[in-house]
């Protein structure tokens, strides 16, 4: 460990920068017990290699190389964008080719590893059929603190229960800990307290997915983005990518008010917490009762067996929604156009609202508001003047990325277009497989582009 500059490297793409921050500080503020510290010659992992905060000036390509190479580690943050990112591809086909393919930690942030959501880039994946024993970390399953301690873990060699239980003891141990529980416990309170009291208002949301995050948000999110590719992502709320700001109570609120479908994701554990006071999941659950919505219950992979015996009596209303069954892998797709025909139905106790809301036969008309609305709402701030269209035409089929975020499948000698803010940015096409890079630039946009290609 000591005979390398850095004790792990962090590869991630730019979307998921916030995640890179949280693993470096959080591993760079980690001390190491006393006992442990003495085996491995060091009280703190120390230095931590991110792009976030340790590139400087100059050639960037080969001070990854570098980095790469001084890297006991590499931890890699696995989400779809990653998944997609040819950047984070080559750190882990270099860090492969440095000798060390057993000292990568992959870390899930968001994502399905082998789904329709996946999030493993193409290296990693093929890395992982190879080699069994390259276990990912989960934070959406583990938990953040959990998450950390078994990175720990892995890097320094120690078994997870023996660093978890110190862990939780130095926890309760911190004075400064009990002080933070007590404001937490006065500010729920009061957020309580300014929910029960909130009026909601109307905005554009027509689908609320409800989820438990804990085993929930991977089969979420892939219902999510398969509901954005058929309907506009406007209409769609899906807490992960939908909140704007902090008040995100209200934000939920709003948008379960204003939906007419309620889908409400049965994972294994999603009402085993619904009877605990203050509980999100059952908050949302009791809203779009109130306010009558058509909710949806979808089963995922048969993992839901039975409502919990300890269930609130005002959500067993709940129990008589007809489940939705919802199968992952090659079935995904026709669980998802069952999912689309029971969006498109009308309940059963409402038969007179077909001509109202984003299913009806007005649809085109209803987004043409929606559109509309929007438009306005962007001259009036002033918006508009900071977009403008970058326009390709392709002479073969092909998928089109801006900044490693997929834009757009592009049809050979079609016109595409695309609307952007003004900026820089890095245009690249790629098969449709994604394995191969036809075509890489780097685009100053100040006015609309056209780019007319042969590749």
């Amino acid at each position: 460990m000591l005979n390398y500059k850095y004790q792990a490297y962090i590869s991630y793409s730019r979307q998921d920068e916030k995640w890179a921050k949280w693993i470096q500080n959080a591993l760079e503020r980690y001390q190491i017990p006393l006992p442990l510290s003495k085996k491995v010659g060091m009280n703190h992992l120390r230095p931590i290699f991110s792009g976030v905060n340790d590139l400087t000036g100059g050639a960037l390509s080969k001070q990854l190389d570098e980095a790469l190479l001084e890297s006991e580690f590499l931890i890699v943050i696995c989400s779809p964008y990653a998944a997609h990112s040819m950047f984070v591809n080559a750190e882990v086909e270099q860090f492969q080719k440095n000798g060390r393919a057993d000292h990568i930690i992959p870390i899930i942030v968001d994502g399905i590893p082998y789904s329709v959501h996946e999030c493993f880039p193409p290296s990693l994946r093929e890395l992982q059929n190879s080699r069994d024993e390259i276990i990912a970390i989960d934070v959406n399953t583990h938990g953040k603190d959990r998450a950390l301690i078994k990175v720990l873990a892995i890097i320094l060699g120690e078994s997870f229960d023996a660093l978890w239980k110190k862990y939780r003891q130095d926890i309760y141990k911190n004075p400064l800990k009990n002080v933070f529980e007590i404001l937490s416990s006065v500010f729920r309170r009061k957020d309580q307290t300014i929910i029960n009291r909130y009026e909601p208002k109307k905005n554009k949301t027509q689908i609320f997915i409800s989820y438990r995050r804990e085993d929930g948000q991977g089969d979420a999110r892939s219902i999510e983005q398969a509901l954005i590719s058929k309907f506009d992502r406007s209409v769609v709320f899906f807490d992960f990518t939908s909140l704007q700001d902090k008040k995100f109570n209200l934000q939920i609120l709003d948008s379960i008010y204003s939906c007419n479908d309620f889908i409400l994701i049965l994972s294994p554990k999603s009402m085993k917490k619904c009877v605990k006071k203050g509980d999100w999941v059952a908050l949302e659950i009791r809203t779009a009762l109130k306010y009558k919505k058509h909710i949806i219950p979808v089963n995922i992979d048969n993992g839901f067996k039975e409502w919990p015996r300890r269930f609130p009596k005002d959500l067993a209303e709940l129990r008589e929604e007809q489940q939705l069954e919802f199968q992952r892998g090659s079935l995904f797709y026709e669980s998802f156009e069952k999912l689309v025909e029971r969006l498109e139905s009308v309940p059963s106790t409402e038969p007179k609202k077909k001509a109202s809301g984003l299913f009806s036969t007005d649809f085109e008309n209803h987004l043409s508001i929606i559109v509309a609305d929007a438009v306005k709402t962007a001259i009036a701030a002033g918006a508009l003047g900071k977009i403008v269209f970058y326009k390709l035409r392709v002479n073969r089929e092909c998928v089109l990325f801006v900044d490693d975020a997929e834009k757009s499948s592009i049809e050979p000698n079609s016109l595409t277009k695309i609307s952007l803010e003004r900026g820089q940015y890095l245009i690249s096409l790629r098969s449709k497989d994604l394995q191969t890079n036809f075509f890489e630039k780097k685009l100053v946009l100040d006015n609309d582009v056209f780019d007319d290609l042969s590749i």
